[in-house]
């Protein structure tokens, strides 16, 4: 009797560790990362029309209010409210602007971002922003620049604190 008891209880442990081993089933699939069919793939911003209007959109389905800041360009200031369209996409069209290049940023529910779908910044002392380009300014604008002519190579002569003299060629570096 004591055998078949120690004989059920080994079957029992043998069928509960296969159990435990066995492999899940499988897991819902992930949601769609970077590059995904969510809607802030196919988000630009900023979109620079033709008539120098310009439409700035941000990706943020769980913000309650995102402002555009963007001192910079005249009339807009630091209150521009951004809309909430179905689909998670906040935008605003302003304009049109003068041709120039500006610098802006997004507060979105008190916290100051950059574009995150524009990769041109600007730098200042404690600030980042990101940069757009409104074409048509002559000055800024490039046309018809002819090739610069090739120059010589130069030669740099350097003395070093140990007081030997190097001689370094630019297209070594």
């Amino acid at each position: 009797m004591k055998r078949t008891g120690a004989a059920i209880l080994a079957a029992m442990a043998i069928c509960a560790g296969h159990v435990a081993f066995a492999q899940a089933p499988p897991a819902a699939p992930a949601p769609q990362g970077r590059g995904g069919a969510s809607p802030a793939a196919s988000v630009i911003s900023p979109e620079i029309a033709a008539d120098r209007k310009v439409t700035f959109r941000i990706y943020a389905p769980n913000a309650q209010a995102i402002r555009l800041a963007a001192g910079d360009i005249p009339g807009v200031g630091q209150t521009t409210q951004l809309v909430k369209e179905d689909n998670g996409v906040w935008q605003v069209t302003i304009g049109p602007i003068d041709p120039g290049a500006y610098r802006y940023n997004f507060n979105v529910d008190g916290v100051t971002t950059i574009d995150p779908r524009n990769h041109q910044t600007s730098e200042s002392n404690t600030n980042v922003w990101s940069l757009m380009y409104v074409p048509g300014s002559e000055f800024m604008d490039t046309r018809n620049v002819p090739p610069l002519p090739k120059s010589p190579t130069t030669r740099l002569r350097c003395r070093c604190s140990g007081g030997c003299t190097s001689t370094r060629h630019p297209a070594t570096r």
